[in-house]
């Protein structure tokens, strides 16, 4: 019997150290009875919790309360939270205190007229925001009395054979600050073009320079053989197409009103006028010669062995046709003819013209309204 009972309190014993073992944070430690002591691992609220450092879960602001939290770190699902007080003093603005500003940055730049903006941002609160005047500028930067740091000169409006043109630069330091100056017209040499080339020209034996080509310069009332028309194709009237038209061009030149070809040439050229186109012509040999020696060798339309041109000079009369009035077209291939200066009526003026079968330079009084060729005379 004594050894049954001495194993009974062994074992009353170890039950009641693992008892003691399993009651989290219990204030007393007694066993008691058997497992009636037990109940102190269930106390919770009795007792202190083993609480970790407080966390910042919400930060305080200048206008709203923060929140801490702290957890238990025997059961993280034990939580306190407390309330942290809006930031004061130092931290936000009144009256009497500073905030912890950034730094400043420049919002609107100064400039010699008005003055600028910079602006800095508290740290702390990033609604809260200071701004101050920047002073207008000064000294070199403004006066006029000192060198301005200029951009490069830029053209605002391009010079022409008629007209100067203007180019401005604008201070670097001040973009109110412009300065402007002109660009002289061009020179009669880069004015000398027929379309998208420098024209040919020639020195011809009545001693005066001719351009070699016709005319491509555009300008109102000039159209290339086609534009804006219906042209002849030897059965009838067609619409061109658009490369077929731009091909014309640049084979033949502009057609131009009498108005038009006046105002046509460079500076230091000029529509010859009847006279001058007689000159010439008998400078090459007169009426029944000169055509063969002024005719280009190419571009003609066949009509025998004799009258294909030969060129002599380099003048290069070319085949460009003409329009009517009424727009239609007729004679790209066939016929050349080239307005004079010369006024014949007051409808009508004077011009040259070669035809593929013939064997001479005719003189033709066409309507000012009709579309001719042009070549121009070094004045």
């Amino acid at each position: 019997m004594r050894t049954i009972i001495r194993r009974r309190h062994t074992f009353l014993i170890a039950a009641a150290s693992v008892a003691a073992v399993l009651c989290c944070g219990c204030s007393d430690t007694s066993i008691g009875g058997a497992f009636g002591e037990q109940k102190h691992a269930n106390r919770t609220a009795e007792h202190v919790h083993d609480w970790g450092d407080w966390t910042v879960t919400k930060a305080a602001t200048c206008d709203a309360f923060g929140v801490a939290t702290r957890t238990c770190r025997r059961d993280a699902s034990h939580k306190e939270t407390k309330s942290i007080p809006k930031l004061t003093g130092s931290s936000c603005n009144s009256s009497n205190h500073v905030h912890d500003w950034g730094e400043w940055v420049v919002t609107t730049p100064a400039t010699c007229y008005e003055e600028g903006v910079e602006t800095r941002t508290c740290k702390l609160d990033a609604s809260h925001k200071d701004t101050r005047a920047i002073a207008m500028l000064t000294g070199t930067s403004c006066n006029p009395n000192h060198v301005h740091d200029w951009g490069d000169w830029v053209i605002t409006t391009p010079a022409t054979c008629e007209a100067a043109g203007m180019e401005t630069r604008t201070c670097n330091l001040d973009a109110n600050h412009k300065e402007t100056q002109s660009i002289p017209k061009l020179t009669a040499e880069a004015c000398l073009s027929c379309g998208n080339h420098s024209c040919r020209t020639v020195e011809m034996p009545d001693g005066k320079t001719w351009m070699a080509e016709n005319l491509n310069y555009v300008t109102a009332d000039s159209w290339c053989y086609g534009e804006g028309g219906q042209a002849w194709d030897g059965n009838n009237y067609v619409t061109l197409t658009t490369p077929q038209i731009q091909a014309n061009c640049d084979t033949y030149g502009r057609l131009y009103t009498w108005d038009a070809a006046k105002t046509a040439c460079p500076n230091g050229w000029h529509l010859p006028t009847r006279d001058e186109w007689n000159n010439l012509v008998d400078s090459v040999g007169g009426w029944s010669i000169a055509w063969k020696k002024l005719k280009s060798s190419d571009y003609w339309t066949y009509y025998a062995d004799s009258y294909i041109g030969t060129d002599d000079y380099g003048f290069s009369a070319l085949p460009g046709g003409y329009r009517y009035s009424d727009g239609y077209f007729y004679g790209a291939g066939d016929y050349g003819r080239w307005w004079t200066a010369t006024e014949y009526s007051d409808g009508d003026a004077y011009s040259r013209d070669v035809f593929y079968g013939s064997g001479l330079v005719g003189e033709y009084d066409g309507g000012k309204s009709d579309g001719f060729s042009a070549r121009c005379v070094q004045n």
